[in-house]
C-alpha cells in the first residue's frame, strides 16, 4: 500500500493520468479513515475537471462515509441528471436519499440503474428492502429481492432481506429458517441479529430475542437504544 501511494503520488501534474492517481489516493485515505484529506484530495481533481465522473464517484463515497448525506445530494444533483450519470454515482445518491428519508427520489435513482442494468443485484436488494422495511408493496419487494438472489443466491445480505420481507407478511416459520441461513456463516452484522431478534419475539421465543439482542448489541449496533429497548421488553415477559 505504501508503495502504491508513493507510486501515485509521484504522477506529475502534466501528466494525462493526474487526475486518476490523485483519485487512488483518495480511496486510501477514505479507506484509512482520512476522511477530510481524501475530500479536499478530489475537490482539487474537481476544480479542473467539473464533469470528471470518476471523481465524483469518490466524492460520493467519501460524503457517504462522512455521513454528509444532505450535501452529497445536493452538489451531485446536476451532475447526477446528466445522461452520462454512472451506476456508482446514483447507488450512492440512493443510499443518501434514503438516510434523508426521500423515498421517491430513492426509488428513481435505482430505477433508473435497473433500466440500464435490470441484474444490478445491489440495487434490486436495495429498493426490495426499502420496500420490506416501510412495509409497502411487499410482493414487488419479494420479486426484487428473489431477483436478486437468484444473480447471488449465497448472499447473506439478500437473504436477510427475503426473511425480512417474510416478518413483514407474518410468514414468522419461513423468516426464521431463511435469517438462520443468512446467520449460518460469520456475519458481522448487527442489524441481521436485531431482525433475528425480532423474528423470535413476534414467535415468542423471548429468551431467544434477548440473545440475538444481545449479540446485536455486542457488535456494537448503531441503533443501540432502541435494540435495548427490545431487549427490556423481552427480558419484561412482553411479545
Amino acid at each position: 500500500l505504501a508503495d502504491a501511494l508513493r507510486e501515485y503520488a509521484a504522477v506529475t501534474k502534466d501528466s494525462p493520468h493526474h487526475a486518476d492517481a490523485q483519485l487512488r489516493i483518495a480511496i486510501i485515505e477514505m479507506r484509512n479513515g482520512d476522511l477530510r484529506q481524501a475530500e479536499q484530495r478530489v475537490r482539487a481533481v474537481l476544480r479542473t475537471r467539473p464533469a470528471l465522473m470518476g471523481a465524483w464517484e469518490v466524492l460520493s463515497g467519501v460524503l457517504l462515509e462522512a455521513k454528509a448525506y444532505q450535501r452529497l445530494v445536493d452538489e451531485s444533483k446536476d451532475i447526477a441528471s446528466a445522461a452520462g450519470a454512472s451506476n456508482v454515482l446514483l447507488y450512492n445518491r440512493a443510499i443518501a436519499l434514503e438516510f434523508l428519508h426521500r423515498y421517491g427520489e430513492m426509488e428513481a435513482a435505482l430505477r433508473r440503474i435497473l433500466r440500464r442494468n435490470p441484474r444490478h443485484a445491489e440495487a434490486l436488494n436495495f429498493l426490495g428492502y426499502s420496500l420490506a422495511e416501510r412495509g409497502e408493496r411487499l410482493d414487488e419487494a419479494k420479486e426484487l429481492i428473489q431477483r436478486a438472489l437468484k444473480i447471488k443466491p449465497d448472499s447473506p445480505y439478500y437473504l436477510d432481506s427475503l426473511a425480512w420481507v417474510y416478518y413483514r407478511q407474518g410468514r414468522l416459520t419461513r423468516a426464521l429458517r431463511l435469517q438462520r441461513k443468512a446467520l449460518a456463516g460469520d456475519v458481522q452484522d448487527p442489524v441481521m441479529y436485531e431482525h433475528l431478534g425480532d423474528i423470535y419475539r413476534a414467535l415468542g421465543r423471548n429468551a431467544d430475542a434477548a440473545a440475538a439482542y444481545r449479540k446485536a448489541l455486542g457488535m456494537k449496533h448503531e441503533q443501540a437504544q432502541r435494540v435495548r429497548r427490545k431487549l427490556r421488553a423481552v427480558l419484561g415477559g412482553q411479545s
